[in-house]
């Protein structure tokens, strides 16, 4: 024994009845470092086994706070500091706001009561390996000047409160047991840590652990931890400023994980963990601002949802694999958010429940490549991406699957969709595919793709190009645009964007086809009244609705030729009269009829009359000036059917009605006449496109 060491125990004398343990450190403590009271059977040295233990290895914490706050006492250790291995200390051990000059460290003891150390200033304090039975460690307000450590199979049966505390290093509470169920397990409210926050490697919390806003100056790291608090908070960092990174690589939380308007320098990293609550939400990250990436790959979330509202995220969101199971019915919110990469979820990715990424602003692409997202139900979304902003490409392809609404209603996406390679929306039940006012460049998708017939929502919807892979012909298209309940509602506007992008394409047939497509399905299901309905089937029939002008120009030629053979035979049996019969006599005296002309009293004798030539009756020429209105050929003003000729058909004496074969020519000369003004004027005002304007 040293001098040194005997004025300690003769200082310590004065005040303290000294048992064997107590002088035991007394005379190691400035000597030996680390005052170590353990067994030589490792076995026994497990402070869950201190009962065994006995007085030679207790210490009272009277003396130890003695020790640390005698200015007389602490300067025989002050640079080594206390440091005490396997001892049970016994009462509370009260260090408020006392300022150690040294370090403070027990390795594998075990506590019975309250250690204080609110305001405390300390340069290290190292618990690990210790046990705090039924008590709390309170060290609110605490500055220490490098690490603290409660790891190494550190357990605590109460709470442990950094409430405002200020740490120079690390906090480390690597492979530490929190057990507080009813209560909070671990608080570090408005800390500030210079360096990472370890809660990993077998990190095990029963209660709330508690970051509300705290400041990490390095990584939050809980990878492999384990926090329990059902139906509360299982980890608060709300408000939290990382300046690194956050893992929570292969963790588990059982109960809400709250990173609320939390900072995070780095990337959140939270792959391979699984979340359950009976909240509302297993992971709510409200608000965050984050630089890097959202990294979710793999993770199950049972209970409660993911929320992502008004986040802004510098890098990729990414859910790859992940599987959501949410009770409420909405497994995953990413709404009004900023997001400068992709939005990752792929790759077996599976949703019980709504997913929404409505008002999102995303810089790459939305991939849902072999997802499968099931909220089944008639009103019931499985995906709704409801105004998104998309820079990239969406890729609803290789086996995705959705039993719901799929909806990018008023999306934007700058590049394309795609939905191609065996996409099951034909084969769930129900599945709606929903692209109302959405406004993209691409279409790609392929046959198997389309969903079931009734199930398809493009009014409004807005593209470019269709894409070369893709059904590119009329007929193709036209069933696509079909797939619509156009029963419930129908618009043109889908035939008409097709039928821009086919006529941009170079393909001008195939998107007349689709115009006039769209004319018969307006007649289908436009609701129109039976006279638009009459109307809108005789232009579809005589010019195609204007874009097939030509229709109306054969009908035509139809029409005079009938016409041509009909008064051909009217003309040779005598159907078809002068209609100037005077002037055709004088012009034709050497006819019988002329005769009666010659001896007429009304001729002067000696004059001699100037008889013009009187024009022959030609059919062909006849039958095309009573049918071009305007038109005069000099036929249809000399020569009209008398209803007077011709064999009696039938007469009805009461009604004074005699109907013969020159009445019934008649009444077609007045029929071809109306035929001409209605056709000239249909091809007219088609090759001229007047229709097509008007429409």
């Amino acid at each position: 024994m040293t001098i040194r060491n005997e004025s300690l125990i003769k200082l310590a004398a004065k005040r303290f009845d000294l048992s064997e343990s107590e002088q035991k450190l007394l005379q190691s403590i400035s000597t030996d470092g680390e005052v170590i009271y353990s067994a030589v059977d490792e076995e026994l040295n497990d402070p869950t086994r201190a009962s065994e233990w006995g007085d030679i290895r207790t210490l009272r914490a009277s003396l130890l706070a003695w020790l640390c706050t005698d200015a007389n006492a602490s300067q025989y250790f002050k640079y080594r500091g206390l440091r005490i291995a396997g001892a049970k200390i016994d009462g509370s051990l009260n260090l408020q706001f006392v300022i150690l000059e040294f370090p403070l460290v027990f390795h594998r003891c075990i506590f019975y009561q309250n250690i204080w150390l609110d305001g405390a200033k300390i340069r290290f304090l190292d618990l690990s390996g210790s046990h705090i039975v039924h008590a709390c460690l309170e060290a609110g307000g605490i500055q220490v000047e490098n690490n603290i450590l409660l790891s190494n199979d550190f357990r605590i049966s109460g709470r442990v409160s950094l409430l405002g505390a200020n740490i120079g290093g690390t906090l480390q509470c690597t492979r530490g047991r929190f057990d507080n169920p009813d209560g909070d397990a671990l608080m570090a409210q408005s800390a500030e840590i210079k360096g990472n926050v370890l809660l990993n490697d077998g990190f095990h919390a029963k209660g709330q652990v508690w970051m509300l806003g705290v400041t990490i100056g390095g990584n939050l790291d809980c990878i492999g931890g384990r926090f329990e608090s059902p139906a509360r908070y299982a980890l608060m960092a709300k408000s939290a400023t990382i300046k690194d990174y956050v893992y929570f690589n292969k963790a588990f939380a059982n109960g809400q994980v709250l990173l609320s308007d939390i900072t995070i320098g780095g990337s959140l990293i939270c792959d391979n963990s699984r979340f359950e609550t009976h909240c509302q939400e297993t992971l709510n990250a409200e608000r965050a601002e984050i630089k890097g990436d959202v990294s979710l790959k793999n993770t199950v979330h049972f209970g409660g949802s993911i929320c992502f509202l008004g986040v802004t995220i510098g890098g990729n969101l990414d859910c790859s694999g992940s599987k959501i199971e949410s009770f409420s019915g909405v497994a995953f919110v990413v709404q009004r958010a900023q997001i400068k990469g992709t939005i990752f979820l792929k790759d077996g990715f599976y949703s019980k429940g709504l997913v929404l990424l409505s008002n999102v602003g995303l810089g790459g692409d939305l991939d849902c490549g072999d997802g499968n997202f099931d909220n089944p139900g008639a009103d019931q979304y499985a995906l709704l991406a409801e105004s998104i902003e998309i820079k990239g490409v969406v890729l609803l392809r290789q086996n995705f699957k959705a039993s719901g609404i799929v909806s990018f209603y008023n999306a934007t996406v700058e590049d394309g969709i795609y939905i191609e390679n065996n996409i099951s929306l034909r084969d769930s039940e129900p599945t709606i595919l929903d692209l109302q006012f959405a406004t993209i460049r691409t279409l790609s998708d392929t046959k198997d793709s389309w969903p079931k017939e009734g199930s398809l929502r493009i009014y409004g919807f807005s593209y470019e190009i269709i894409d070369q892979k893709s059904p590119f012909s009329s007929s193709e298209r036209l069933n696509w645009i079909r797939l619509q309940n156009q029963k419930e509602i129908f618009s043109p506007q889908p035939y008409e964007q097709l039928a821009k992008v086919l006529k941009d394409s170079g393909h001008t047939r195939e998107a007349t086809e689709v115009l006039i497509a769209k004319h018969k399905d307006i007649r289908k299901y436009g609701q129109l009244g039976k006279l638009d309905r009459f109307w809108n089937r005789f232009l579809d029939i005589t010019i195609a609705h204007g874009y097939k002008p030509h229709r109306a120009l054969w009908i035509s030629l139809f029409i005079i030729g009938f016409g041509t053979v009909l008064f051909h035979f009217g003309y040779k049996y005598h159907l078809i009269e002068p209609s100037e019969l005077e002037a055709y006599m004088a012009a034709n005296p050497e006819k019988p009829e002329s005769l009666e002309l010659e001896n007429s009293p009304s001729r002067e004798e000696g004059q001699t009359e100037q008889i013009p030539a009187y024009p022959e009756f030609f059919s062909p020429t006849y039958s095309l000036d009573v049918f071009l209105p305007i038109v005069e050929l000099h036929q249809s003003n000399y020569w009209l059917p008398k209803a007077s000729q011709g064999s009696r058909i039938f007469k009805v004496d009461f009604l004074l009605l005699d109907v013969r074969f020159g009445g019934l020519l008649l009444f077609y000369f007045w029929v071809h006449i109306l035929l001409g003004w209605i056709f000239t004027s249909l091809w007219v005002a088609g090759f001229s496109g007047l229709i097509r304007r008007v429409e």
